[in-house]
């Protein structure tokens, strides 16, 4: 119980940590294959409430994607997530077992 409690919270640290880079610079977000429906668009009042909910969307998505996946998400765009190669076989291994718990 003790390792989940550390993975869930080396976990919530590098998604709080892609949030606030993603709030600082929004335009990370961009992608061709990302697509808004008109309807998400119009129920916000601003594009400020639109960007925080495409930010939040993309950090909910990218919690429950493998830590391979988040790294490479993050490497595409500039986001270093230095984890000693010794170490990311490990790291890899805890987070795939937690999200099949």
């Amino acid at each position: 119980m003790f390792v989940a409690r550390q993975v869930d919270n080396f976990q919530k640290y590098l998604v709080d940590l892609i949030r606030e880079v993603l709030r600082s610079k929004p335009s990370m977000l961009s992608t061709k294959q990302q697509s808004i429906s008109l309807e998400d668009i119009l129920k916000h009042g601003s594009i400020e409430s639109l960007v925080h909910d495409v930010i939040e969307r993309r950090v909910n998505t990218l919690s429950y994607d493998g830590f391979a996946d988040l790294q490479k998400w993050c490497d595409e765009r500039g986001i270093q997530i230095k984890v000693p190669a010794s170490k990311r076989d490990a790291v890899v291994e805890l987070i795939s077992k937690h999200h099949c718990a």
